[in-house]
């Protein structure tokens, strides 16, 4: 039996949850789709939700830094993730599920699990954000991002002052174990 599946749906992860279920069912032999994706309220509002969706994620840290760019409702992911859990899946499904998202392309970067990148990244967070003048970036969102790979430390994000800037690149350079402090903080 063939199965033609029209209509309209709120985002990509709808459109495959339809089909995939649609071809799961006793007896389908095939799935044949014309579902469209309703368009969003506007590229902001897209814009703001995909931002949103990757902020609550649970495992998103001070360790991870990922932006995105929309192209007609398609959405790349960009960045870099450390490697637990399967970060750059789970963030594929959150943004999926966006209404208005008509597809998810991911260009991540796994970043090492090695003990002695593990333990710089524990080391940098206690040092700058253990200091009061940072620890107002640490929230739901931190604005200080600490990528590590190999001992090459690399900050992304933003700060509110140029003195901020250059403190905190001050402390990374401090840090046992770095090699290297590329500074990419912004200043807001």
């Amino acid at each position: 039996t063939e199965v033609i599946l029209r209509g309209e749906v709120p985002s990509l992860w709808h459109r495959e949850w339809a089909i995939e279920r649609a071809s799961k069912t006793d007896g389908v032999v095939s799935v044949v789709s014309y579902l469209t994706i309703r368009d969003a309220d506007g590229p902001r509002a897209l814009a703001n939700a995909v931002a949103e969706a990757i902020r609550r994620y649970e495992y998103y840290t001070v360790f991870d830094y990922v932006s995105g760019e929309i192209v007609d409702s398609v959405v790349t992911l960009r960045g870099v993730v450390t490697a637990r859990p399967d970060k750059p899946g789970d963030l594929r499904e959150r943004v999926s599920r966006v209404a208005g998202v008509k597809g998810v392309v991911i260009e991540l970067e796994i970043l090492s699990p090695a003990i002695g990148d593990e333990r710089l990244r524990a080391a940098l967070a206690r040092r700058i954000y253990g200091t009061p003048t940072f620890s107002r970036y640490l929230g739901l969102d931190p604005s200080i991002h600490l990528i590590v790979r190999n001992g090459y430390v690399t900050l992304k994000g933003a700060v509110l002052t140029q003195g901020d800037r250059i403190q905190v690149e001050a402390v990374a350079r401090r840090t046992f174990g770095v090699i290297r402090v590329d500074n990419q903080l912004r200043t807001k």
